[in-house]
């Protein structure tokens, strides 16, 4: 237990030191009960009974300043595919980091449905859920830590039925073997090129790996230039890997960040790579190295509302696959509400849209953010 979680003592430890380096400003300088000097000629302000000053406003209740070029921000989606669950994937970010001081708590669930299938190489027919907690704290101007710890289930779930109906109304693409599966199953089966087998027939639920990133902002842009900025994150081996909800190493990934608001519009490009330092998925593999690009367009309906639409693309995730090997990409729509002045609520959906087999077939995304 203690071996598994040092990694993660050591990344808070360092964040915390970070921290605590600024507060040490001049003023702590003066030993405790030294007392200050006050000239004669300094002037005193007089009282007032007919205007007693008024206690000063609250700051974690007021909204975060205005952004030139970042609005609410893309959705928190997270890819809750069944083989990916195990592993850092990328999320679409903005380059704004928190007002130093000030901390923000949010609530994120993604679940999916997927089915895929491709004779004598693989059969993918499950449900992954993500729910997942994330701290974020700055301390200083331009700098964001943010630490998430998952919990992760991985089984048959109970979509199928609710995906036929969105299929059949919204008129999108289903697999062509659909009838073939049965309902709400679970079955992960997996036979590469090189003879490598992988095969879990079963439920699985808990904790999964913790993630700490770093964001930084580079440049606040201009009217007509966008804000640029940074984030680096690493996964720590703290979930469980005999369930593969885990992984027995360190993932690493980074990205640059650009924003731009284009009228009512803002416009979000992320492009970045990631690397798996486990890639052994009980007989087959992983792909070490991902690169990937997202963007999201956001839309102002108000002053408290947005719309998001937003495409996630990246390398295949898996070697020796066929289509779980080929690029990949999934679109994310959905409605941000500022619920309150420090209080946000996002809920959005879920579609694959290139190399189905090896995307979500269909999601549902809900998030909630608290500013402290």
């Amino acid at each position: 237990m203690c071996a598994s979680s040092s990694p993660l003592r050591i990344c808070a430890a360092l964040a915390l030191a970070f921290c605590a380096g600024p507060m040490l400003g001049a003023d702590d300088a003066r030993p405790t009960g030294t007392p200050v000097e006050i000239k004669p000629s300094d002037p005193v302000p007089a009282k007032s009974a007919e205007s007693p000053a008024e206690p000063a406003a609250d700051e974690s209740m007021l909204p975060p300043p205005p952004h030139l070029n970042v609005g609410r921000g893309p959705l928190g989606i997270r890819n809750a595919y069944p083989l990916a669950i195990n592993h850092l994937m990328p999320a679409v970010e903005h380059p704004r980091t928190l007002v130093p001081h000030t901390g923000e708590v949010a609530f994120m669930v993604d679940w999916a449905n997927s089915l895929g299938f491709e004779r004598n190489r693989f059969r993918v027919d499950g449900e992954g859920v993500r729910a997942q907690v994330e701290l974020a704290y700055s301390c200083v101007p331009n700098i964001e830590f943010r630490l998430g710890v998952p919990y992760l289930h991985r089984g048959g779930g109970s979509m199928d039925g609710l995906i036929d109906s969105w299929h059949g109304i919204t008129g999108l693409p289903e697999h062509s073997n659909v009838n073939d599966f049965r309902r709400n199953d679970i079955n992960l089966t997996l036979s590469d090129t090189r003879g490598g087998t992988f095969l879990r027939t079963k439920t699985d639920s808990d904790l999964g790996d913790a993630v700490f990133s770093t964001k930084f902002t580079l440049t606040e842009g201009t009217e007509q230039a966008p804000a640029w900025g940074a984030i680096v994150s690493v996964r720590l081996p703290t979930g469980n890997n005999a369930k593969r909800l885990g992984s027995s190493s360190v993932d690493v990934g980074g990205a640059l960040l650009l924003s731009k608001r284009i009228g009512d519009f803002f416009l979000y490009l992320n492009g970045g790579v990631t690397y798996f330092g486990d890639t052994d998925l009980g007989g087959v593999d992983y792909r070490e190295t991902r690169p990937y690009a997202a963007f999201a367009l956001e839309y102002q309906i108000s002053d408290r509302v947005s719309a998001v639409t937003q495409f996630t693309f990246t390398s295949g995730l898996l070697e020796r696959l066929g289509e779980l090997s080929d690029a990949q990409g999934d679109i994310g729509v959905g409605i941000q509400w500022g619920i309150a002045p420090r209080a946000q609520l996002e809920i959005g959906i879920i579609e694959g849209i290139m190399a189905i087999d090896a995307v979500p077939d269909f999601g549902v995304h809900v998030g909630l953010r608290i500013g402290f």
